[in-house]
């Protein structure tokens, strides 16, 4: 009986100091009159926005490690007080980590000069994601600038590559 529960004891104490990651899949999702939501699955006649895993353990060192070398993503926001469109871009860029420098166009005329040569109108809101300029908020053309790869190079300037084939 005593081996027995030695047995016990040392398989119980091996069980819990095991280092147990787990990550968590949550998917936001879109129905057709707009609404968002977060599932594990997105249900029929919606389409997932965005997937992310999280971490419920321990980060491992790598993991550490190789996150302290990612490049953020970084934008600048043309905007003007009281637009909704506006507010959208912004909260999408903060939940995409994103570190957005914010322009008012509002009130000073030298700023709005500058804004309509960049953005070809006066138009806003304008976002500027590594030289790619996007007009209004959408939510595909958004992901595909922040999924673009940056890379960085030995003249400390941030590049951008294509993910798609046949560009340089």
């Amino acid at each position: 009986m005593k081996p027995l529960m030695s047995k016990i004891t040392l398989i119980c104490s091996l069980f819990l100091s095991l280092n147990t990651s787990a990550a968590v899949k949550i998917v936001e999702c879109e129905d057709e009159a707009g609404n968002l939501s977060f599932q594990k699955v997105c249900p029929p006649g919606s389409t997932t926005i965005n997937e992310k895993r999280i971490s419920t353990g321990e980060k491992s060192k790598q993991d550490e490690y190789t996150s302290s070398f990612k490049l953020k993503k970084s934008a600048t926001l043309y905007v003007i007080p009281d637009c909704d469109t506006c507010d959208e871009v912004r909260e999408y860029l903060k939940d995409n980590e994103v570190s957005v420098t914010e322009i008012d166009v509002s009130g000073d005329y030298e700023v709005q000069t500058k804004f309509e040569a960049i953005a070809g109108s006066l138009r806003v809101p304008v976002t500027v994601i590594d030289e790619k300029l996007l007009h209004g908020y959408n939510r595909g053309e958004f992901k595909a600038a922040l999924e673009e790869k940056t890379t960085y190079n030995k003249d400390a300037e941030a590049t951008t590559e294509s993910n798609s084939e046949g560009e340089p």
